[in-house]
């Protein structure tokens, strides 16, 4: 039986997790790539109902790591000159993505969504306090409020993930943190629409681009939904 996952997940269930497991994955996310980790466990032959009285549980125990998948994913040549125009003409942009963070912040630094180096939401407390971590995970900061996230993205481009943003929508002050942040990733699709709520909420026309049916709740949330599809021309025949 074979699985496969975001290596930071995948990882809970691997027995005998390689020394060099979270170094090798970083080096690549670091630079753009995008990795999904395979592991594999052996499984006795079952009748229907032993397959069907076999839980999640058991079957993601004790996976055996296989290794990673590495896959790129270069920026169309017009990417940059598209974002900077926005940029030019006032527009903010902002990345929500479902991919790793440090992959997210690769592309965002690539195309200069922030104002210097990045910096990722590391964890949220109840009371509003945001540690913001380096790119090396070493501790470089810490808000309080709105106002300090807002000083702080005027010199780095902020990254949050799914899981911090979790506890960040839940404070008083959400909708405002939340405008002052470049780069969100490992987000659910109800948390895309979230996002899009709370700029709305700040006062911005927003215009959200998907291309899959995990952002169809933020395409409908937003001033504009843009889907992006392929465009096939029909087969003549």
């Amino acid at each position: 039986m074979l699985s496969k996952g975001a290596p930071e997940v995948l990882s809970k269930f691997i027995k005998d997790l390689p020394a060099d497991y979270n170094s090798s994955y970083l080096e690549y996310v670091k630079n753009g790539g995008r990795v999904l980790a395979l592991a594999y466990k052996y499984v006795n032959k079952m009748s229907q109902t032993e397959m069907l009285a076999y839980t999640r549980e058991e079957a993601e125990k004790d996976l055996i790591f296989a290794g990673f998948i590495v896959a790129e994913c270069p920026l169309k040549p017009d990417t940059a000159g598209v974002i900077q125009e926005l940029k030019d003409s006032s527009h903010e942009v902002k990345m929500i993505t479902g991919d790793n963070a440090l992959t997210a912040a690769f592309i965002g630094q690539q195309l200069k969504f922030g104002r210097g180096p990045s910096l990722f939401a590391n964890e949220a407390t109840v009371q509003g306090k945001i540690t913001w971590n380096d790119i090396n995970d070493a501790k470089v900061a810490t808000t309080t409020n709105a106002e300090e996230v807002h000083k702080l993205s005027r010199k780095h481009m902020l990254c949050i993930n799914g899981d911090v943003l979790e506890r960040v929508i839940l404070l008083p002050e959400a909708a405002p943190m939340i405008r002052n942040m470049d780069v969100f990733s490992r987000t659910s699709p109800a948390q895309k629409g979230i996002i899009v709520g709370c700029l709305n909420q700040e006062g911005h026309f927003t215009l959200m681009c998907g291309d899959g049916t995990n952002d169809v709740g933020s395409l409908k949330r937003a001033d504009v939904g843009l889907a992006i599809v392929n465009n096939i021309e029909p087969t003549k025949e």
